[in-house]
């Protein structure tokens, strides 16, 4: 684990993982502690629209949770990017040479 920086940033990476059990996954998470976090991930969800895999994008502010997906059928490996301009966060994916945005969420992390 890396601290979360001061100021506006961008983490990028690749995951490679074979998702197929429930709230199993893998991504980046911006932790300030375990009320409050940013987290993105593929991640198996077989109730989320368009599931099980997604791209989950967690936000938990004063230990309040939620969570926003996107799907993405068949897949076993993502880039995905975490950019913070702010208090704004941005979770993406990469699909046909372009940053696919899943969600942008507002957080002190």
């Amino acid at each position: 684990m890396v601290d979360v920086p001061a100021g506006d940033f961008i983490a990028v990476t690749k995951v490679t993982s074979p998702v197929s059990k429930d709230f199993q996954g893998a991504g980046l998470i911006a932790w300030k502690d375990m009320d409050n976090y940013v987290r993105t991930g593929l991640v198996n969800v077989s109730f989320a629209p368009g599931g099980p895999r997604v791209i989950e994008t967690d936000l938990e502010t004063k230990a309040a949770f939620s969570a926003q997906t996107a799907p993405r059928p068949g897949t076993g490996a993502e880039l995905l990017k975490l950019d913070r301009v702010g208090d704004v966060l941005t979770s993406s994916y990469w699909a046909d040479g372009v940053w696919v945005n899943v969600s942008s969420v507002t957080a002190s992390c």
